[in-house]
């Protein structure tokens, strides 16, 4: 493979990425003159290696990604920075530059996909054990965390994650078609947040998620179709430990969670208790104060879209953090940003309620309710504006574009509008039948994200250098 290096101290001009004293100086010239593509590990594939100075361990190197390569021939021993193919010590991040639905891809045909060494971090990866590795993510060493965000593991033949130590973290986390559990960890301070396991632990009695540790947090998590039989979706085991925001639906488990850690604002349900196996939604009896056990009205979850409407059950029911959530911290699976209270389960309830602009004869002021998201491709965009009987011409225009006429009766009226990517500008106005002259204006702006696509923002979260700024 070839190897393009930036540093904070290259020149996109004059260097040509080959050595780290001709590196490039910014992560966009690295992308646009790197190749993709299906690879076999230690040959072709180009990987961008980003030194920053500003890093705790200087000159450390974070190997980048780029979307759609797939990297075979990784050996039972891993893909890994402490020997054999070792690149750096210190503290270095493997990244993967990706769209929502195209993430690079490291495959293992046995052992261990990725071994975790302490202080590595690794983003933006699916680690795919081709139905034979035993183990997807794992701790490898060292008694010093392990930090990962948007990883999918899938296709091993064990464990997905695996022997971390304390104090790891991991965001955005997802596991699915695994033997022997999405998580199994016996050390402390563990957190995850954000995470779905699908079809896991299903040979043989092995918790889905299973944390022994304690002071652990499992938050926004969604456990489905998982487990053999025995054991709890979440099984988190000790009393300080914590589920939050999270659920359990249609499990082959004896429970959805654990009596002994706090549960917060979780949901356990089974449509088909006796097919499920499911002894109770959670164990002991009963469903625990601040939580639900009713159907979470998944968009698909057969078809593995644990996505849910504004409308289900799921929508701002959770609990707000005491501190709320920054940084790569504050998004769900595809970037939307949590709410506060925010939703129960892996994904927010999309914001696509119009906003709604008020005018009354006379008055000057209008109610209009300031920035609206819409992801696009999802849910058709409007705006509603309510008018009194005096309002004789009203009219709208979207981004500058000619006035349009609505209906001037009293009433509520709805225009569905084509809106572009990135902001459009709604202007709405009236006039008075008394003095036939214009009494109230408002402009609203609302903001129509790309389906499946980050946004240069989110981007720009996975590279090294403003993921070492979040802590």
């Amino acid at each position: 493979m070839a190897f393009i290096h930036i540093t904070d101290a290259g020149d996109d001009g004059t260097g040509d990425g080959t050595t780290f004293g001709t590196a490039f100086a910014t992560p966009e010239k690295g992308l646009t003159d790197s190749a993709a593509g299906t690879t076999s590990f230690g040959s072709s594939a180009d990987i961008i290696l980003l030194h920053y100075s500003a890093t705790p361990y200087p000159g450390a190197w974070s190997p980048v990604i780029k979307q759609g390569t797939v990297m075979t021939g990784v050996d039972s021993a891993g893909i890994r920075w402490d020997n054999g193919e070792h690149w750096n010590t210190g503290s270095p991040d493997w990244v993967g530059l990706f769209t929502r639905d195209e993430r690079p891809t490291i495959q293992s045909t046995s052992g261990t996909v990725v071994a975790a060494y302490e202080w590595t971090s690794w983003h933006g990866l699916v680690l795919d054990g081709d139905g034979t590795a035993t183990l997807g993510l794992a701790g490898a060493g060292g008694n010093r965390e392990v930090f990962f965000t948007d990883i999918l593991v899938k296709n091993i033949a064990g464990v997905a994650l695996s022997a971390l130590e304390s104090q790891s973290v991991g965001i955005r986390y997802h596991a699915m078609d695994c033997d022997s559990g999405a998580v199994n960890t016996s050390r402390p301070q563990i957190e995850i947040h954000g995470l779905i396991a699908e079809r896991v632990s299903t040979s043989g009695a092995v918790s889905p998620v299973s944390m022994g540790g304690g002071n652990c947090i499992v938050a926004q998590g969604v456990v489905y179709n998982c487990g053999n039989g025995s054991g709890a979706a979440f099984n988190l085991t000790a009393a300080s430990s914590e589920c939050r925001n999270s659920i359990a639906f249609d499990n082959d488990t004896a429970w959805g969670f654990r009596s002994n850690p706090t549960k917060t604002n979780c949901n356990s349900y089974s449509s088909n208790p006796a097919s499920y196996h499911t002894t109770a939604n959670y164990e002991g009896g009963g469903v625990p104060a601040t939580c639900l056990s009713v159907d979470p009205e998944f968009v698909d979850a057969a078809g593995g879209d644990f996505t849910i409407l504004p409308t289900g059950p799921m929508a701002g029911s959770g609990a707000a953090l005491a501190t709320p959530p920054t940084g790569t911290f504050a998004r769900d699976f595809v970037g939307e940003t949590w709410s506060s209270p925010p939703s129960i389960g892996a994904y927010e309830a999309p914001l696509v309620a119009a906003p709604v602009i008020v005018f009354h004869r006379g008055d000057a002021s209008v109610a209009a309710n300031g920035t609206w998201f819409f992801r696009a491709d999802e849910y058709e965009s409007s705006f509603t504006v309510t008018t009194e009987d005096s309002i004789v011409e009203l009219q709208y225009r979207l981004n500058g574009g000619p006035w349009m006429d609505l209906t001037a009766s009293a009433g509520t009226h709805t225009v569905e509008l084509e809106l572009r990517d990135g902001y459009n500008n709604i202007a709405v106005r009236a006039e008075d039948s008394v003095a036939q002259e214009t009494v109230a204006a408002a402009v609203v702006r609302l903001v129509r994200l790309p389906a499946g696509l980050l946004t240069p923002e989110m981007v720009l979260d996975h590279l090294p250098k403003f993921i070492s700024e979040e802590f």
